[in-house]
């Protein structure tokens, strides 16, 4: 009896587990951004929910017929050792190699980098985010499973003075 006791408790804390455990993300600050020809705005990369990490890398694509980027900066606060702002191709729509680290690791909800986006043409660009091959998410060596976000932009034409 205290055996299938011991299963049964188990088991239910093996499912209550299960269901409170979160998923490791990363997304922008805002899910959706309204802007005019002409403006420029930011969004943050964010890391949510993960387990202690040395860090990783993310690249971000974007139609460059309706944004540009035009700059990068990884948080030196948070991530204090090796860090790349990587590599900004506005021709193809596209920043490669945003590399971040910290060798004492990083848990929870923390900022990854600030992106700097002008608004160039009238139009609608979804900016994704996906994991850099070179430097994949990891915690002591192992790779993290991290589900990536996008964001929708909608650019209009300038106010009319």
């Amino acid at each position: 009896m205290i055996k299938k006791i011991s299963i049964l408790i188990g088991c239910a804390l093996f499912i209550f587990s299960t269901l409170v455990s979160a998923d490791a993300g990363v997304s922008f600050s805002e899910k959706k951004v309204k802007s005019r020809v002409g403006e420029q705005f930011s969004l943050d990369v964010l890391m949510t929910d993960f387990p202690t990490t040395e860090g990783g890398g993310v690249v971000l694509s974007f139609n460059p017929k309706v944004v540009q980027v035009t700059s990068v900066s990884v948080d030196g606060t948070v991530w204090g050792f090796v860090n790349r702002n990587g590599e900004i191709d506005n021709d193809n729509g596209g920043v490669s190699g945003i590399l971040f680290s910290d060798y004492r690791g990083v848990a929870g909800n923390a900022k990854i980098a600030t992106i700097q986006f002008e608004s160039i043409h009238k139009g609608k660009s979804r900016i994704r985010l996906e994991e850099s091959a070179d430097n994949p998410f990891a915690s002591d060596g192992a790779n993290i499973a991290v589900k990536f976000k996008s964001t929708k932009i909608r650019v209009r034409r300038q106010k009319r003075h």
